[in-house]
């Protein structure tokens, strides 16, 4: 525990690396979201899913493990650049949350 007037440590969680993106056949950036949860227990478009971007880092929370208090219930992806208008969900890039 820090004393009072000294710095405190604020650790983030470890990200999952970088956000995977397309561009589609209209020349426009597409967001590519993985397609189950970190776990692999859960299909995220199916069972539920949030989204939140903050100071460069996009979470996508899956509402199933969230909701069963599951440590790494979300990914945790850094973005390149701003959020494209559309996104999609894909298995393939995040085949593995830990690289």
């Amino acid at each position: 525990m820090a004393r009072l007037g000294e710095p405190r440590i604020v650790t983030r969680p470890r990200s999952h690396g970088r956000a995977r993106y397309r561009v589609d056949g209209t020349g426009n950036r597409v967001l590519v979201l993985p397609m189950r949860c970190p776990s692999g227990r859960h299909v995220l478009p199916t069972t539920g899913y949030r989204t939140t971007s903050r100071d460069g880092v996009l979470h996508v929370e899956c509402t199933a493990c969230a909701t069963a208090s599951s440590p790494d219930h979300a990914w945790r992806l850094d973005l390149a650049g701003e959020l494209p208008p559309t996104a999609e969900f894909d298995a393939e890039p995040y085949a593995s949350p830990h690289p």
